[in-house]
């Protein structure tokens, strides 16, 4: 295994402890701009490490890119995702 996959796999679980704790531990009504920001930002690096990690694991066909272009294509979907959460959540 390649030293970056370790890597992406040491962010995404520490990503998942942050997003647990602060689900867990912290009121979302009571909480300040710092702890929003938190959470937003463990969100965004957890979804970006599941979505390099699976796209680069299921590959559709076997020409299908490698880990660098899997690293852009988790990003772009992870941002999406995360904007979208949080257009749904303040946007209102």
């Amino acid at each position: 295994m390649k030293w970056y996959v370790l890597v992406i796999f040491l962010v995404t679980g520490l990503s998942i402890v942050g997003l647990l704790t602060i689900s867990f531990n912290i009121d979302p009504y009571k909480s300040n701009a710092q702890i929003k920001y938190l959470f937003f930002t463990s969100l965004f690096m957890t979804l970006w490490g599941f979505g390099a990690l699976v796209f680069n694991r299921f590959k559709l066909k076997p020409d299908w890119p490698d880990f660098y272009k899997s690293f852009k294509i988790g990003l772009i979907v992870s941002l999406v995702v995360c904007l979208l959460v949080f257009l749904v959540r303040y946007a209102r």
